[in-house]
């Protein structure tokens, strides 16, 4: 699905989840998390040849645990979704285990989610240490407040749109997304002594000879680079993300050009939008 069709079916979505009331477990997973499986992952949850497993066995056989969701690809299954309450944070550690736990007894699954409806915590398998979820999420949102990244990925996972191997490269593409856009507001909240200086000395106002690196000058630089970020014209910040997600689309397709093409159980061939 493309990520402007994705974009327009997330914003009428964040404007029921905010509008939704759910007083527990089931009315959040009735009002909200069976909703986004089936109008933004695109799977049939009731259908008689539902790709969506409900209550799916994650115990090793042993009969006694189940994953709320299990979602199939014509691979086996994809991802496992553990939901909660809206009135339940996510920061609880017995629930970021549960899931962990859920994900080791299938080999196949490659992602797994944890959900209170609103907040959506994704998790990849880890690259080297056998059948093991990441410690922390590779993406986190919430579906009140859609944003490009997640739109990006949503699309990617889609039904009717879902390989293995795009998947995987997406997921690290949006990690590194992620972790790169969390290290530069950090860095530029609370610079560092070694950022300050690089900045200052590309700017040529460090010369080593009348400007030096005091403590007055790292204040006053503080203060420029706060004003300079608070004086971006929006436009211009608005114009660069348009280029980047230009550039991002170019490359998603991409990837789903030189991916193998999968065959559909139906025999019809590959899936397209």
């Amino acid at each position: 699905m493309k990520n402007e069709d994705m974009m327009e079916k997330m914003e009428n979505f964040a404007m029921k989840a905010r509008e939704a009331v759910c007083n527990n477990e089931q009315e959040t997973r009735t009002r909200l998390v069976d909703p986004f499986i089936e109008e933004l992952l695109g799977y049939d949850i009731r259908g008689a040849s539902s790709q969506v497993k409900l209550e799916a066995l994650a115990d090793f056989g042993k009969g006694n645990e189940k994953v709320d969701y299990e979602i199939s690809s014509d691979e086996g299954p994809l991802v496992l979704i553990e939901a909660k309450a809206t009135s339940i944070s996510l920061n609880n550690v017995q629930i970021t285990k549960q899931i962990h736990r859920y994900f080791t007894t299938n080999p196949t699954v490659q992602y797994a989610v944890l959900t209170n409806g609103h907040i959506w915590r994704w998790f990849k398998k880890k690259k080297v240490e056998g059948h093991v979820l990441e410690d922390e999420p590779f993406l986190e949102h919430d579906v009140r407040n859609p944003s490009q990244t997640e739109i990006s990925w949503i699309s990617a996972i889609h039904q009717t749109q879902c390989d293995r191997k795009d998947l995987a490269r997406i997921a690290d593409v949006v990690d590194m997304r992620l972790r790169f856009g969390d290290w530069l507001k950090s860095a530029f909240l609370d610079p560092s002594d070694n950022l300050l200086r690089h900045i200052l000395t590309e700017t040529k106002y460090l010369d080593g000879r009348k400007n030096r690196f005091t403590q007055a000058v790292k204040c006053m630089a503080r203060a420029a680079l706060r004003d300079a970020i608070s004086d971006c014209d929006t436009k211009v910040i608005e114009g660069a993300s348009r280029r980047l997600q230009g550039e991002e689309d170019m490359m998603y397709v991409s990837l789903q050009d030189t991916a193998p093409k999968i065959i559909s159980k139906n025999g019809r061939g590959p899936r397209t939008n």
